[in-house]
């Protein structure tokens, strides 16, 4: 089974090289940038895999990505590693699953029911040295916590040593939620739990966590000022030197913890916000 499991967001990377820029201009894309598909970029996807163009297709997504060079420097050890995403019941999905396996990654995709999401993309428009990307999330945004359940990927987070994610499923809630769940099952099961900050305001919007300590911990850091992220390489290494607490005793209930001017709290989970 894997000794590395990775769980994101994946979306298929649909790669054209133009030799102008009419297609950026059609679609409002610029070089050295990258959106977030709206209902305008719809068409561009599939325009991208019809003539004249001659598109590359790529397994992607930040932590699928990240996943498939950890394939890679393992020598394609059979079994090495693995993936959990949501993908949809589409041709999209299977050229996803097929870029995927053909670099060795065990895939173990959630599929959305036919006719409902779509498998997500990222069209990748290269001109001359630079590229311009635009991700269509779609069914990538559709994990469900469940999915942990089911006897192929419960297995694989049994045999993992090292379970690693993005900060992006944290936008929604079957991310957030599978996130949690991993983190958990790691800090119990004494596993490696790394998470890859991934953008800036992955750091900035409001997170929901399950806060792992004991009683007085949870105090400590509801005493502390926010932190965002290390802004000096001295940070950095204070970030990643900070002692890991398993839970040695019940989470205790919202009322124990002292809440400092401006933030709110919910019930079990804990919201920062500012």
């Amino acid at each position: 089974m894997a000794t590395i499991l990775g769980l994101g967001n994946p979306l298929l990377d649909i790669s054209v090289e133009v030799s102008d820029m009419s297609l950026c201009t059609k679609y409002g894309l610029k070089m050295g940038d990258a959106c977030l598909a709206g209902e305008s970029h719809q068409p561009l996807y599939h325009e991208l895999v019809s003539a004249p163009y001659s598109p590359s297709y790529i397994a992607g997504g930040a932590t699928q990505n990240s996943i498939r060079v950890a394939q890679w420097v393992s020598g394609n050890a059979p079994g090495f590693a693995a993936f959990v995403g949501s993908v949809g019941d589409d041709a999209f999905g299977t050229q996803l699953r097929k870029a995927a396996e053909a670099d060795g990654v065990k895939t173990l995709y959630q599929v959305q029911p036919a006719g409902t999401k779509p498998t997500g993309t990222c069209a990748v428009v290269v001109y001359n040295t630079e590229r311009s990307l635009c991700a269509n999330l779609v069914a990538a945004e559709s994990l469900s916590a469940s999915h942990l359940d089911t006897p192929e990927v419960a297995a694989a987070v049994d045999s993992a040593k090292i379970i690693y994610t993005a900060g992006f499923p944290l936008t929604h809630d079957g991310g957030a939620e599978s996130c949690l769940r991993l983190a958990k099952l790691a800090a119990e099961k004494k596993k490696t739990y790394a998470v890859n900050l991934s953008a800036p305001f992955l750091c900035q919007v409001p997170v929901r966590i399950y806060p792992l300590g004991v009683a007085d911990e949870l105090l400590r850091a509801a005493s502390l000022p926010r932190r965002t992220c290390a802004t000096t390489a001295e940070e950095s290494q204070s970030l990643t030197a900070t002692e890991k607490h398993t839970p040695s005793t019940p989470l205790p209930s919202p009322s124990v913890l002292q809440r400092p001017p401006g933030w709110r709290y919910c019930v079990r989970r804990v919201r920062f916000l500012q």
